[in-house]
């Protein structure tokens, strides 16, 4: 099969909708399947959108993001299969925009086969389009493996406990709100450092986190993504503080790694975390420093729910059965009624 795989950022860019792209694209290439993988350019985006349709002539189009790549919908042939993955803003901000919704709403409707990271996700489009076709397919994780100094790298001495907060700095990332909370953890825990990492996404936002930062903080703009398994694991705790997710990769990574994790108290966060089995939940400042104060004093709970948290990703999120459901989703969306004919037409495609 010939997938024209459509990011709405490039694969090089921090960030977890690049990771998500990346990882399929590498997981149905190992099954024989031939992906390219599109970026829209900011202006003309439907316009080299078509043209990538018109050179590559795949089978099917996989649009990751409802808004920021699924508008460019209309710039593809109706009888092309659409495969519609979700990311997180799109359904849990731009479907309740007035401004976005309609757009989205149009895009849910066309796609063969619509792909949420959760239920949670799943519900919230149909109650905004009953007839969109819906499937809940887990991520997986994949990271690479290596062994990299990472305390000694940055300066971080073996007796200080770190929390690590790896994400974008913007307002729905709650980066502020964590360099706060921190600086409450520290009149209990003063040897206590924090770690974060990411660009900054929002200036203005990105500036007043920077001030909040103590002197024992840290903000690193990027890790290479092959010195991310060291950097979880130099982490006594490893954080989310979210207002909003789709499925955060960070998050799926540090359980795969068997780390603590204390995140923030929203569905997508709930749909990994089990409070006290596969990690502590928050919903204030004062919830947040009372549980990230019990995990740094309880190593064996530590232990405890990192290994509980391993266990649930290797069981629930393999990146084989991800690729595994993506094609059932692409066979369903290929054989829909709008798209038969063109199946058919097409069936020596290997």
């Amino acid at each position: 099969m010939r997938v024209l795989l459509v990011s709405p950022v490039p694969l090089d860019l921090p960030s977890g909708n690049a990771v998500s792209v990346a990882r399929l694209a590498e997981g149905l290439r190992a099954r024989g399947h031939s992906v390219e993988v599109f970026v829209p350019p900011p202006e003309g985006g439907a316009v080299a959108l078509a043209e990538a349709h018109r050179r590559l002539d795949p089978d099917l189009v996989h649009l990751y993001h409802a808004w920021r790549t699924g508008r460019l919908a209309r710039s593809i042939p109706p009888e092309v299969p659409i495969v519609l993955g979700i990311g997180g803003t799109d359904v849990n901000r731009d479907l309740e925009d007035p401004g976005h919704a309609r757009e989205v709403e149009e895009v849910l409707r066309r796609a063969g086969a619509v792909l949420a990271p959760t239920e949670d996700a799943r519900r919230r489009i149909l109650r905004h389009v009953p007839d969109a076709s819906v499937r809940v397919v887990p991520k997986g994780v994949s990271l690479p493996e290596g062994d990299f100094p990472f305390r000694e790298s940055v300066g971080l001495a073996p007796d200080e406990p770190v929390l690590f907060l790896p994400a974008a700095v913007r307002r729905l990332k709650g980066n502020l709100f964590a360099a706060r909370a921190l600086a409450g953890l520290r009149g209990e825990v003063p040897k206590v450092r924090g770690v974060f990492a990411g660009p900054v996404l929002e200036a203005d936002y990105g500036a007043e986190f920077r001030a909040a930062l103590g002197p024992r903080d840290l903000h690193l703009e990027t890790i290479p993504r092959e010195r991310m398994a060291s950097a979880y694991r130099a982490a006594e705790v490893v954080l989310n503080a979210s207002t909003q997710e789709g499925l955060s990769n960070a998050v799926l990574e540090a359980m795969a790694l068997g780390r603590a994790l204390l995140v923030s108290d929203i569905p997508a966060n709930r749909a990994l975390v089990v409070e006290g089995e596969t990690g502590l939940l928050f919903r204030d400042e004062a919830g947040f420093v009372g549980a990230a104060r019990r995990l740094l004093q309880d190593s064996p709970l530590r232990r405890r729910l990192g290994d509980a948290g391993a266990a649930f990703v290797r069981a629930r999120h393999d990146p084989a059965t991800e690729v595994d459901l993506t094609l059932e989703a692409y066979a369903s969306a290929a054989g829909s009624p709008a798209t038969g004919s063109r199946r058919s037409r097409r069936r020596g495609r290997g």
